[in-house]
């Protein structure tokens, strides 16, 4: 990761990873370097009210071998929604 390069972050549970999930991390990584941060299960399963179709570990996976990710970081402490 360059100190000069544009840093891009989003956040989100991406369990069940379709293709709309790869167009958005590819449009988000046209700004610069995407970091994902990537809401834990208890989370995921608070937001949908199932728990979440992947394990984390799964999802971290999938999420580390898309080209568009420059690295993924588990996301730690609870999501606000409106």
């Amino acid at each position: 990761m360059s100190l000069t390069a544009k840093q891009v972050v989003v956040a989100g549970g991406f369990d069940d990873i379709r293709s709309r999930h790869l167009r958005f991390l590819e449009e988000a990584a046209r700004f610069g370097e995407l970091t994902v941060l990537l809401w834990p299960d208890q989370t995921v399963r608070e937001l949908t009210g199932a728990p979440p179709v992947f394990p984390e570990a799964e999802r971290l996976y999938f999420l580390n071998a898309i080209r568009y990710v420059s690295r993924v970081i588990p996301a730690t402490g609870a999501v606000k929604t409106q």
